[in-house]
C-alpha cells in the first residue's frame, strides 16, 4: 500500500472530524457546566465511538460495499486506487452531514442495496467502466452515510460515532486491498476469473441478505 494512499485516507479522517465537530457541539449544549456534565459527555462520546467502530462490520450491506469499493479501486488502479475509496468516503461524509442536520434522503435502503448490486456488477464485467460510472458508484456513498447516521442510538455522541465509523471503514478498505494485492499479480485469465468471482459473490450475498 502506497504512502500516498495512507496519507490521503488520513486526510479524509481529519476532514471528517472537522466537518462533524460543529454538529457535535450543537447537539451537546452546556458541556462547560460542571464536572458531572463533562463525565456524561465523555461517556456519550466513548459509547458513540464504540458503536461507530462496530457498525460497518455488523451491517452486511455496508461491509460488502466497502469491500467492493476496495476491489474496484485495485482493479482499475492508477488514480482510482486513491480516488475511488476517497470519493466514496467523501460522499458518505456528505450523506452523514445531511442526515445529522435534519435533511432527508429518499429511499435510502433501496439505494444502499442497489449500490451494492451495482458495485458487484461493475466488478464482474470484463469491460472497463468509464470514469463517470465509477464516480456515480462512489456517489451512492451519500445513501450509505445517511443510513449510518439514521441508525445512531439515542444519546450517543455524533462525533464519536462518526469517528468510529470512519476508522473501521478505512481499516476495512486497507485490509481488503492488502489481502487482494496478490490477485493483481496473476495472469490475465486467472485475474479476470478472480474479479468475476468477487463481483458475483458480492451480488449473490447481497441478494440473499435482501431476501432473508
Amino acid at each position: 500500500m502506497s504512502k500516498k494512499l495512507v496519507l490521503a485516507m488520513f486526510a479524509t479522517f481529519v476532514l471528517f472530524i472537522f466537518v462533524l465537530f460543529p454538529s457535535y457541539a450543537l447537539a451537546h449544549p452546556g458541556h462547560s457546566f460542571g464536572e458531572e456534565s463533562s463525565r456524561i459527555h465523555r461517556m456519550d462520546t466513548a459509547f458513540g465511538f464504540t458503536e461507530g467502530l462496530m457498525h460497518p462490520v455488523t451491517g452486511i450491506d455496508h461491509l460488502l460495499m466497502l469491500i467492493a469499493v476496495s476491489l474496484i479501486a485495485l482493479r482499475w488502479g492508477g488514480r482510482w486506487l486513491i480516488n475511488m475509496p476517497l470519493a466514496f468516503l467523501g460522499f458518505c461524509i456528505f450523506g452523514g452531514v445531511v442526515a445529522a442536520t435534519g435533511g432527508s434522503l429518499p429511499a435510502i435502503e433501496a439505494f444502499v442495496c442497489g449500490s451494492v448490486l451495482a458495485a458487484g456488477v461493475v466488478l464482474y464485467r470484463n469491460q472497463n467502466s468509464s470514469s463517470f460510472v465509477l464516480l456515480c458508484l462512489a456517489g451512492l456513498g451519500v445513501f450509505h452515510g445517511g443510513a449510518h447516521l439514521n441508525e445512531l442510538s439515542s444519546g450517543s455522541s455524533l462525533v464519536g460515532y462518526g469517528i468510529g465509523l470512519l476508522v473501521t471503514s478505512l481499516g476495512i478498505i486497507l485490509l481488503t486491498m492488502g489481502v487482494a494485492v496478490p490477485l493483481t499479480k496473476m495472469q490475465r485469465p486467472t485475474l479476470m476469473s478472480g474479479w468475476k468471482f468477487a463481483g458475483s459473490s458480492i451480488v449473490v450475498t447481497n441478494l440473499i441478505m435482501m431476501l432473508v
